[in-house]
């Protein structure tokens, strides 16, 4: 814990943020090796057990012995403004959090990820490494009686997404369909 403060209202905790990974690659078709570098600083606190919030940003660093041309040769994940400079790549990711409860709802926004998946439920399938994206949420409950309301800003970090659409191929025919404006 690089800093905490608290007193009978407030309570902040400010924590670095330091991750060092190793990935080796050996197969007959590739064999790779990745040094990945991550420094950030996380700060997360609450006001009066009603409002917390958390914010945590991170620079990285990914080496490897064969130069990336693409943002899919790039190992770690999630990753966001993505610079590529051959066998060395760029990246960093912001996220946070803000969340009001109150005795019949929550308020929530921020940028975050949710590993959303299989469950007992229908879930919604998200790619588990994907980026952070903007999202707002509204919880009401009454005992045992809830009601969830979400919304987010899911977009592509990928330029060849936003250009061309998706192309899939069906039945021996390919169909190119143009990129939808919202989701």
């Amino acid at each position: 814990q690089l800093y905490a403060y608290a007193d009978s209202a407030l309570d902040i905790r400010l924590n670095p943020l330091f991750r060092q990974a190793f990935v080796a690659v050996d197969s007959p078709t590739n064999r790779q090796w990745v040094s990945q570098t991550y420094v950030g600083l996380i700060a997360e606190g609450k006001f009066h057990d009603r409002v917390t919030f958390r914010a945590q940003h991170f620079e990285a660093r990914e080496w490897s012995d064969q130069a990336a041309t693409s943002i899919d040769d790039v190992w770690s994940s999630p990753v966001e403004t993505v610079q590529l400079k051959g066998k060395t790549v760029d990246f960093r990711e912001s996220r946070y959090l803000f969340r009001m409860q109150l005795p019949w709802f929550d308020l929530e926004g921020g940028k975050q990820a949710f590993d959303w998946g299989p469950g007992r439920n229908a879930n919604l399938t998200l790619d588990r490494a994907g980026p952070s994206y903007v999202y707002g949420r509204f919880t009401a409950s009454h005992k045992a009686l809830s009601f969830d309301h979400l919304f987010a800003l899911l977009r592509t970090s990928r330029e060849e997404d936003l250009a061309f659409g998706t192309t899939t191929t069906s039945n021996g025919h390919r169909r190119t369909l143009p990129a939808p404006k919202r989701l």
